[in-house]
């Protein structure tokens, strides 16, 4: 993949056959020939735009018909031709598996499980989707998966006093059935809201702020029974330092790290917590700084956001001073970083970054082993405000699983990377309402299963969409 190549996925014209982009609606997997041993690809087979021997990417596209499910854009690989899928005859559509091919389901229409050049798509398992109320804006914005459930993070409203409060959500993570949705009130206001969400034994943890007035950033925990129940709950406030933010989790030993600082990109700062001491750390009271992220490898610590407006990455050398980041990866333009994952040596940080006067989803890909940027994908849908990436995770196979939003109004996006930067596959999720404007925000994956959390907005209004009606959404795609 080359460093630095822009790409458009919504419009055809510019996606140069490089992922499926389609709606959800209609999307399945039934009868479809998936497995094809002969050419490498077993059960086991992750599908998307990967062959047996590896994905191919071409340098022009054409655009298929519109979906009668509702499908949006659709390009075809078009460096699959029909013959160039590996040695012997090749017929796609046929209802046999020859080389080269995924799947093979008799025909050669997209958007039924296996597409036009016979290559697995993405199949929506479940979306459930709460209903809108004039005026309440809620939305989930982070994911994690415990056990056999998932449960979603993000902000709740009271319905008495229209005051936001944390809002947590576990669902059965088979079928989608809500288990418990529970709120925990912090204050009066419109401050109340869990930013982030991880899971350690028993307990959720969750990042966020409580109610204004007296904005405090907190790190909560609450039990989590075998029914999927919350049990009681608990907060630390992270007031000491003066946060007014929080949102990385990350788990060292005993200690909870945090990602913390001030509203509106105003400074930056790290947190230790536990339960026996509470909460011990730094912040920095700076303009255009802020940090989102934070990931624990072997025995290191990397945080992720922006610093003087631009994209940052940093290692942490000692959690208990400012001094202890050590800048990793900088870029010069004005941006930010969401989201942080590892595995290995190689760390993935998804976000945003400003080009020709708007915003681009951006996703690199850094190697700890020579310090170096391996590879990098930025996409333009000509939002000024509305593309951008906001987390990621990484599969089991080494596949990198990034969601955000794109487009004018914004879109929810999922889009799924080889290891080595290899584009596979891209969809958007369209809302049973049909409105037209929604982030997806969350990400998490186990095996072939992708989790997203994210929200519906009655009405568009560019950047972070806080004001006005809106509801959250959770989705189950099956690889």
């Amino acid at each position: 993949m080359t460093l630095g190549r822009k790409s458009g996925l919504l419009d055809s014209r510019r996606m140069r056959g490089l992922f499926v982009l389609a709606s959800v609606a209609g999307l399945g997997a039934a009868g479809c020939a998936r497995l094809n041993p002969e050419f490498g690809l077993g059960e086991d087979a992750t599908g998307g735009a990967q062959t047996a021997s590896g994905p191919t990417i071409g340098t022009s596209g054409t655009q298929g018909d519109e979906d009668p499910a509702g499908a949006s854009t659709r390009v075809s690989d078009s460096a699959v031709d029909g013959n160039d899928l590996g040695p012997g005859p090749h017929v796609c559509g046929d209802g046999e598996l020859d080389p080269g091919e995924a799947c093979d389901d008799g025909n050669v229409d997209w958007g039924d499980g296996c597409d036009e050049v016979c290559q697995v798509e993405p199949d929506l398992v479940w979306v459930h989707e709460w209903d809108f109320e004039e005026g309440v804006a809620e939305r989930f914005n982070d994911i994690v998966l415990v056990g056999d459930f998932v449960v979603v993070a993000g902000r709740g409203e009271d319905r008495e006093s229209g005051d936001h409060q944390v809002r947590l959500v576990s669902l059965d993570s088979e079928d989608g059935d809500v288990l418990h949705d529970t709120t925990v009130a912090g204050g009066a206001g419109t401050g109340g809201e869990a930013r982030g969400v991880a899971a350690r034994g028993g307990e959720v943890y969750y990042a966020g702020r409580s109610n204004e007035p007296g904005v405090e950033a907190v790190l909560g925990t609450i039990a989590l029974g075998n029914d999927g129940t919350f049990g009681p709950s608990s907060e630390l406030q992270i007031d000491g330092i003066g946060a007014t933010r929080a949102k990385g989790i990350a788990f060292r030993g005993r200690d909870v790290l945090v990602t913390n600082g001030l509203f509106n990109n105003g400074g930056l700062g790290l947190t230790t917590c536990t339960t026996v001491r509470g909460c011990t750390g730094w912040l920095g009271n700076e303009d255009g700084s802020q940090l989102d992220a934070v990931v624990v490898g072997d025995a290191e610590v990397f945080v992720a956001g922006l610093r003087d407006g631009s994209p940052r990455i940093f290692e942490v050398v000692d959690t208990s001073v400012e001094a202890g980041l050590v800048p990793l990866f900088a870029e010069a333009r004005l941006g930010r970083f969401q989201a942080l994952a590892i595995r290995g040596d190689m760390l993935y940080a998804a976000g945003s970054v400003m080009t020709d006067g708007d915003e681009d989803a951006w996703i690199v890909a850094y190697s700890l082993s020579t310090s170096a940027l391996e590879w990098e994908e930025q996409i333009d849908e000509g939002s000024v405000t509305d593309d951008e990436f906001e987390d990621i995770a990484v599969t089991e196979d080494g596949s990198v699983v990034v969601v955000g939003m794109l487009g004018t109004p914004p879109v929810p996006v999922v889009f799924e990377y080889g290891p080595q930067g290899q584009p596979r596959w891209g969809l958007s999720i369209e809302p049973e309402m049909g409105v037209d404007s929604g982030h997806a925000r969350g990400v998490a994956v186990r095996g072939d299963e992708i989790y997203v959390a994210g929200e519906w907005r009655e009405t568009y209004s560019p950047g972070d969409g806080a004001d006005g009606t809106g509801v959250g959404f959770v989705a189950r795609i099956r690889r």
